[in-house]
């Protein structure tokens, strides 16, 4: 027992490590998103490769792999919902469907995920798709050979949906909407005959100075610690934790409509 709680702590010790640097990926991604001038792109697309090859090639250590092995007569001994045995447990998962990813699929995702933002940033700012249109191709390509790492599958979006649910389905979500259908359109159908709610207070001249500082007084009302997050504007608004003392939300405006940014803001502070 001594010996694997040592081996326990070792576990510990490697997945901290890999969290850290996840979470500076995050951190610079936050900067890209946030702060980063718009030249900066490619230089910052090499870096999140470089952040994504360094925690891939660790967490796919085979001295992790064989930490777990050495590990399931512990994670065995200890209740199912404990921390030791769900921590041991979700490794696990996460190890096996990662050993299956090669480093350069990895490498390659993250490079054309972050010169794909760019480019829809400049595509959006312009109206122009076709900016747009080979990365989003070159992003599907890559996404169609991660799936076939973990070939075979029912269906192909299978190991997309396992990554934010695992063990779920896709046959499973589908019957959850086939249930829900119905009533959905019942319910479009009711609001549709309703007479149009009157909303044109929403539009008028909105400084967005005002409209974020409106924000921040309603999400500080909410009570969480001030020292612990910031607030800040990006194109597509969302939230990042990079640690739990230090939340990232950012929020958008539009000056001639009041509502969206606020709505968004709660939103992200929801996360």
């Amino acid at each position: 027992m001594t010996e694997q709680l040592t081996e326990f702590e070792e576990l510990k010790n490697r997945l901290a490590e890999i969290t850290d640097l996840v979470k500076v990926a995050g951190l610079v991604g936050w900067d890209q998103r946030v702060f980063m001038p718009p030249a900066g792109g490619p230089v910052r697309a090499e870096q999140n490769a470089t952040l994504s090859r360094i925690i891939h090639e660790k967490f796919t250590d085979p001295e992790l792999g064989r930490l777990l092995d050495s590990l399931a007569s512990y994670e065995d001994s200890q209740p199912y919902d404990s921390d030791e045995a769900s921590l041991i447990r979700t490794t696990r998962a996460d190890y096996q469907k990662a050993v299956r990813v090669p480093a350069e699929l990895r490498v390659e995702l993250s490079r054309a995920a972050s010169l794909g933002y760019e480019a829809w940033h400049e595509a959006r700012a312009t109206n122009n798709y076709e900016l747009l249109r080979p990365h989003l191709e070159r992003n599907i390509e890559l996404r169609h050979r991660y799936v076939e790492c973990f070939a075979p599958y029912d269906d192909p979006y299978d190991p997309l949906l396992d990554d934010y649910e695992r063990g779920m389905k896709t046959a499973e979500v589908a019957a959850v909407f086939d249930e829900l259908k119905p009533a959905l359109k019942e319910l479009v159908a009711v609001v549709g005959d309703r007479d149009a709610v009157d909303t044109s207070f929403l539009n008028g001249s909105f400084p967005a100075s005002e409209q974020k500082d409106f924000a921040l007084r309603v999400l500080d009302s909410f009570g969480f610690d001030p020292t612990a997050w910031r607030f800040d504007e990006t194109v597509h608004p969302f939230a990042s934790s990079i640690g739990i003392d230090d939340i990232r939300l950012t929020g958008r405006y539009d000056e001639a409509h009041f509502g969206d940014g606020l709505f968004a803001a709660m939103h992200e502070f929801g996360h």
